[in-house]
């Protein structure tokens, strides 16, 4: 296709022709391959086609001082997503899962008819710009403080949601370092941005994971609750725990108590635990329980000094692609992530663990030293009595081990 010079305000761009006037003949786009158009109310919608060469979570989005609106199709013109703001500047963004071979189709045009102007589009794998650009926030944070890079860029992840910025989150993972998150907002305003507004990452297999709250984990696992009473009373691996999947769990038991009006019955809340664990509608999403689990294996690394001279987006690349690093080989391959989490356990002792936290009460030596903070604030929060039962907190434990060894056994 051959292209013009479509204005002299934009001379130095150039430009397609105006060719592109309905689904019939729409212009091929190519990853990471900014492509630019003009929206005019006589021609008011540009048509696209995309085919992704892999399966995974793409970012389409324009660049422009236009009101943009982006509606992704199928392959059967089929309306999947349709978006008007999410991106910068009244620009349009929609993420989506695509799958390789497939054919999409992109519809742009103005959200008005007096929406004119010139326009960049482009599709962005996530992962690939996701991984790229932490790497660039990785320097950053070594080039602030190079004796606590990790830890400054897992602080700033964990700062772009107010989740994750709270008292306890401070007790658990640290204090902020406020002086560092204006640091990159002043050098990078691009990587603040970016990180502000993008949470997920995508798995081949399980789909979103949420890095925000992978992040945060790995502060609570680092820093394990620092001084504080409690956290020294229980043990840092017991904070540990707590900071990711053991609090998952609890939160999960609270929801199955609400569910099931605290039924006492071994089966009935068996079921309801199962059932609810990897749901996105309940506090255990499937993207937290992925989370949770590359967190404790990228904190391995951590503690190793792996991160002393390799950087994390690149580890993540390589993990999230399933490939062996040869440095980290035992933790660096998400496809046996299931296996490997629980490795050094047989599913009795798995279980047992899970135990010492769907019980209400903190033991130590069988004696009880204090109610877990969760399941209290679960009751102040919700201005009701939570008394977990025997059979209930079984049911949690098993229900719990059961879902996780379920998982195992399809990597086998």
């Amino acid at each position: 296709v051959s292209k013009h010079i479509c204005s002299s305000e934009h001379s130095n761009i150039y430009y397609r022709p105006k060719i592109v006037l309905s689904y019939e003949d729409p212009y091929q786009l190519e990853l990471n391959d900014e492509t630019y158009d003009y929206i005019n109310a006589a021609d008011p919608s540009d048509w696209y086609s995309f085919t992704p060469v892999e399966t995974g979570l793409y970012d389409i989005f324009t660049t422009s001082d236009v009101d943009t609106y982006g509606q992704l199709y199928s392959s059967d013109l089929s309306l999947l997503q349709s978006n008007d703001d999410s991106g910068d500047d009244f620009n349009f963004k929609i993420s989506a899962e695509l799958q390789a071979g497939s054919t999409y189709y992109i519809r742009v045009r103005g959200l008005s008819s007096v929406a004119i102007g010139f326009y960049s589009i482009e599709v962005e794998n996530r992962n690939e710009t996701f991984f790229e650009n932490l790497n660039v926030l990785h320097n950053l944070a070594n080039s602030y403080d190079d004796s606590k890079g990790m830890e400054l860029l897992l602080q700033f992840i964990r700062s772009r949601t107010e989740s994750y910025t709270t008292d306890m989150w401070d007790m658990v993972a640290g204090e902020l370092d406020q002086d560092f998150i204006t640091y990159v907002s002043v050098n990078n305003s691009y990587i603040f941005n970016y990180f502000t507004s993008t949470r997920n990452i995508y798995d081949q297999k399980y789909g979103n994971v949420d890095f925000w709250h992978l992040s945060a984990t790995m502060g609570g696992i680092k820093h394990a609750g620092g001084n504080n009473a409690l956290a020294i009373l229980a043990g840092a691996q017991t904070v540990r725990d707590l900071s990711g999947w053991a609090g998952d769990l609890q939160t999960l038991v609270t929801d199955a108590y609400r569910i099931t009006n605290a039924s006492d019955n071994y089966e009935i809340f068996y079921e309801t635990v199962y059932s609810i664990i990897g749901d996105d509608n309940y506090t255990f999403s499937m993207s937290d329980v992925i989370a949770d689990i590359d967190a404790v294996f990228f904190s391995k690394n951590r503690e190793d000094g792996y991160f002393d001279d390799h950087l994390f987006g690149t580890m993540c690349a390589n993990y999230y692609k399933d490939r062996s690093t040869a440095d980290a080989p035992y933790y660096s391959r998400c496809g046996a992530r299931f296996t490997l989490f629980t490795s050094g356990f047989t599913y009795e002792s798995f279980a047992n663990l899970a135990y010492k936290y769907t019980r209400q009460h903190l033991y130590i030596n069988n004696i009880d030293m204090t109610e877990w903070p969760l399941y209290n604030s679960y009751a102040e929060n919700t201005d009701s009595s939570f008394d977990l039962t025997s059979n209930q907190s079984r049911a949690a434990k098993d229900a719990f081990a059961d879902w996780i060894w379920y998982y195992k056994a399809s990597e086998e």
